[in-house]
């Protein structure tokens, strides 16, 4: 087993630093909703938000992240007692409240902080003229609040609380228009559909507490380290059971098959809400507990199979769903989908790691993919890729900023995407451990292609060729802040997006460029002196596992196939025509309507909930009034009430009636003796 990670005597105590960054988002949400004034007054909401994310951005770097980039990152911890529960014989039930600080929850801090700072400045821009831009800064701080309390929480209880919050954030933002009854529709959802995993990662921790005796993830790392106090196969049996149940919190957050429904439909969000959500906190939040808590599937063989072949169910069927969208943010959103299916493969296969390191370069090209979309959607007024067209010219930051996130994306040497997306497929290559990895690393490099596809299909008919402008008159209202930009209407045509949305976009485009060469393996990197110092940074965390080798046919293979779909989007939209109208249902048939109807996944949900719940709910409901109240409750009634008055006419004060009682007494009594 994985060796316990900073035991007693390399756990440090901590400052209040992490609680800072933790608590200054949520100081802003508590001062916008309690404060009138600054709530109406949109541009100081956003000063204050910024600030304090910018704040724990500042401090993570300067605290936690470059002391520890000349050796390893130390454990600090600050935390207070929450809940003491006396248990009988001495024992008490312990639950802490506060911080735990290593490698993992450093690199994910600076995830969501500097990518969310990005995010945040960018929203003054495109959010700028919104009458209720106070109240999104300060939602949007909620939002912030709720993510790093998950990735800085030392228990497993601590992590569920913020697990709730994060999912009552995005029940806020996805349903911000709330005046659009789409956009409370896919609220409501996300928030259900996250109810289904969250039940079973409540089970999870129960199961995995009934079992260890502790919510605290590193004395939990500990038992399973030295299984000491417990029977071997038993601790085996429950904790993949245990494992399985913590997996389906991941499925729900991280939008998993069958859980990923929820995740298209909250498009209908703000875009910067999208962006935050896809990029670093939400979707992210699945992927960064599984890492957590990786020991639970140390050790076990079904568990692991079963994230890692619903990881590379989901990437496939994403991707393939993606070929069908028109929507430039549902096309992203479906991408995020089928990159998280990456990442659960990668926790599948035992590659750690290598899903963190996707994660890490995957926050920032989709968030510049996401920002680059926003900002086209505040230019032409429409999310519909074949109502826009010929942006190149007029959007030129856009248009080679979204140029190198998609190249990110695709995984095009050497952008970011290439060295965290091959070190993936590697890793399921040679994972023999794991039931038909060579089937999973075949489709995950189709799934590769289908990328450069999709993504390839969103660039060129979005950038390329002329302007063709949206088909109907009225405005789609996705984008934030019309209200204030009347002078931006489709008489002026598309236009560049103001400084204070572009340069967070060239900022997210460095990282998409660069970031991907502090995860080079080791055994390329060398020639140039380079090291793999991502592994390097987490490596006291993930000590037991090896570093990720580069595996030049790997990387040959999946190059090839990305350029391939980008060559065949080039194919299939490089002339005006099928750009200005979509060749692919006619050319694809059946399967294209399979998967524009999403394999019909979302059908079968709402013919279980209107036949089938519905049809149960009817039952019940004849059952009730027929069988319960009918016949119990008013059968009981009425049969009292007809005793009574057969009984009451027996005393009705005539003399005779009572004479003919007495005989028919006396003929009765004397009848039975008789018989005896």
């Amino acid at each position: 087993m994985t060796p316990l990670l900073g035991s007693a005597a390399s756990v440090v105590q901590d400052g209040w630093t992490a609680w800072v960054i933790l608590f200054a988002p949520l100081a802003v949400a508590v001062i916008v909703a309690c404060v009138p004034a600054i709530r109406r007054r949109g541009a100081l909401a956003a000063a204050l938000s910024i600030g304090a994310i910018g704040l724990g951005a500042a401090l993570a770097l300067a605290t936690y992240f470059f002391p520890a980039l000349s050796g390893h990152a130390e454990v600090r911890e600050k935390v207070v007692s929450w809940v003491h529960v006396p248990l009988g014989a001495g024992s008490a039930l312990e639950i802490g409240f506060g911080t735990r600080i290593d490698a993992l929850s450093t690199v994910m801090m600076l995830v969501v902080t500097v990518v969310g700072f990005a995010i945040h400045v960018y929203s003054l821009g495109y959010m700028h003229g919104d009458p209720s831009m106070g109240r999104f800064f300060g939602k949007l701080s909620l939002f912030v609040f709720s993510m790093l309390g998950i990735v800085v929480s030392p228990n497993f209880i601590q992590t569920f609380v913020f697990w709730e919050l994060v999912g009552v954030s995005s029940y806020l933002l996805i349903g911000y228009y709330w005046q659009k009854d789409s956009a409370g529709q896919a609220a409501k959802k996300a928030f259900m559909t996250n109810r289904v995993g969250d039940f079973g990662f409540l089970l999870g921790i129960l199961v995995v507490w009934k079992a260890s005796g502790t919510f605290d993830f590193e004395a939990l790392r500990a038992h399973l380290a030295t299984g000491s106090g417990y029977d071997a196969a038993l601790l085996g049996g429950t904790f993949a059971l245990g494992a399985a149940l913590v997996f389906c919190g991941a499925m729900g957050k991280s939008a998993q098959f069958p859980l990923h429904v929820w995740l298209p439909d909250a498009m209908e969000g703000p875009t910067p809400v999208s962006a935050l959500m896809h990029a670093a906190t939400m979707v992210a939040a699945g992927v960064y507990m599984i890492t957590r808590c990786f020991f639970l599937f140390e050790g076990t063989t079904w568990a692991p199979t079963l994230v890692a072949w619903l990881g590379g169910i989901t990437a496939f069927m994403a991707a393939t769903i993606a070929v069908t969208q028109r929507d430039i943010k549902k096309i992203l959103a479906y991408s995020t989908l089928s990159q998280l299916g990456y990442m659960t493969l990668a926790l599948g296969a035992g590659a750690y790691t290598g899903a963190m390191f996707h994660l890490t370069t995957h926050a920032f090209f989709k968030a510049l993919l996401f920002l680059g979309a926003g900002s086209v959607i505040h230019a032409c007024h429409t999310q519909d890729i074949f109502e826009m067209g010929g942006l190149r010219k007029v959007m030129p930051s856009t248009w080679r900023t979204f140029l190198l996130g998609t190249l990110a994306l695709c995984g095009i040497f050497p952008f970011a995407g290439f060295w965290s997306k091959d070190e993936i497929l590697g890793s399921v290559l040679h994972a023999e451990h794991l039931p038909g990895h060579l089937f999973l690393y075949g489709l995950g490099t189709l799934v590769a292609g289908l990328t450069s596809f999709y993504m390839g299909r969103a660039l060129f008919v979005t950038f390329l060729g002329t302007h063709r402008g949206p088909k109907h008159a009225d405005d789609h209202g996705h984008g934030g802040g019309h209200g204030g930009h009347d002078d931006h209407g489709h008489a002026h045509g598309p236009h560049e997006s103001p400084k204070v949305m572009t340069l967070p976009l060239w900022f997210l485009a460095v990282f998409a460029v660069v970031i991907g060469f502090v995860g080079v393996p080791g055994n390329v990197g060398g020639a140039f002196g380079l090291s793999n110092r991502f592994e390097h940074f987490l490596h006291a965390w993930t000590a037991g596992h090896e570093e990720g080798a580069f595996h030049v046919s790997v990387a040959l293979v999946s190059s090839v196939v990305a350029v391939l779909g980008l060559v065949l989007a080039w194919r299939v939209y490089g002339t005006e025509r099928t750009r200005a109208e979509d060749p692919l249902p006619e050319r694809l048939g059946s399967l294209h309507r399979i998967w524009r109807n999403l394999y019909y996944v979302d059908a079968f949900y709402v013919f279980l909930v209107k036949k089938v719940q519905q049809g149960v709910a009817w039952v019940c409901w004849l059952f009730e009034r027929r069988v319960l109240i009918g016949g119990v409750v008013n059968g009981l009634s009425q049969g009292a009430r007809l005793l009574g008055d057969r009984v009451r006419r027996t005393q009705g004060g005539r003399l005779s009636s009572y004479v003919t009682w007495v005989l028919l007494g006396s003929v009765a009594v004397a009848l039975a003796v008789l018989l005896r």
